[in-house]
């Protein structure tokens, strides 16, 4: 039983019955609240092939009956956690859910609201794991759990907006979209400028691995559309076979940052630097 508050007779009753073994059941309080808590109780509802029994809607908890009730194969609680596994709900529903999840995830514009749909969509899904982290000492614990909270947004971001092959291999794939833009003689020179940045990347993880930009470049350019340098080992390898691959949302992002960095640098009037003091060699 998923409901807000289990108290009183009720509670008595579900506990008398299940100490008896008359009937086991187990109450937990539903998460969230507001309409984050009846959007939870409805997804929970598809999964499982039953009725959210929402006071607001009108529904009340007498006129629940038998077919109103969902099923799993696993119903787990703890102090702290319940899950299912396993529902029983229609697949056609639960598809029509997910969809609806990901669009309102597509036009939330409050942070907690994309954090919450973006929590549903996972449980819909099927993608809830715990991840256990330990060290020997404070320190090593606290870079450990900083990677793997990467590692999650980075998850998070490509089961979002999909990924795209690695090292610096889609960047370039951009190239022949920018030159074949139609504009003006002024824009031409921007455009110019940002195809050939959109090679930076990868030249830096080549100089960064001891190898020539200028020839790693080179060769990605003549090899299939799939394929990048793998610093790792030094060759050109099918990215999506190694494995490397770069969530789009996130390149798209630094792609962003870095065109408004320049705009802004190349709109700005004044740039101040301040030189490095000259060393002086005393007689």
């Amino acid at each position: 039983i998923i409901a807000q508050e289990v108290s009183g007779s009720a509670l008595g009753l579900l506990v008398a019955n299940h100490q008896k073994g008359t009937l086991q059941a187990v109450a937990v309080k539903t998460p969230s609240y507001g309409i984050h808590q009846i959007r939870i109780l409805e997804d929970l509802a598809v999964q499982t092939g039953g009725r959210a029994v929402v006071q607001d809607a009108g529904a009340r908890v007498q006129d629940v009956s038998l077919s109103d009730l969902g099923s799993a194969r696993v119903a787990w609680a703890t102090e702290k956690a319940f899950g299912l596994r396993g529902g029983k709900g229609n697949p056609i529903k639960l598809r029509q859910r997910i969809s609806e999840v990901k669009a309102e995830l597509a036009h939330a514009s409050d942070a907690a609201d994309k954090e919450n749909a973006s929590a549903r969509l996972g449980k819909l899904m099927g993608g809830v794991a715990i991840l256990y982290i330990g060290a020997v000492t404070p320190s090593e614990l606290e870079a450990r759990m900083a990677k793997a909270q990467r590692a999650v947004t980075v998850l998070q971001l490509a089961l979002r907006g999909g990924v795209v092959p690695g090292g610096g291999r889609a960047y370039l794939l951009c190239r022949s979209a920018i030159e074949n833009l139609m504009a003006s003689p002024e824009e031409q020179v921007g455009l110019r400028v940002l195809a050939d940045a959109l090679e930076e990347p990868l030249a830096v993880i080549a100089q960064n691995a001891g190898y020539a930009p200028s020839t790693v470049v080179a060769q990605v350019k003549n090899s299939p559309s799939g394929c990048s340098f793998d610093a790792r080992t030094g060759q050109i390898v099918d990215m999506w076979a190694a494995g490397i691959l770069d969530p789009v949302q996130v390149l798209q992002a630094a792609l962003e940052t870095a065109v408004s960095g320049a705009i802004m640098a190349l709109t700005t009037d004044v740039l101040i630097h301040q030189r490095k003091p000259m060393a002086t060699v005393e007689p």
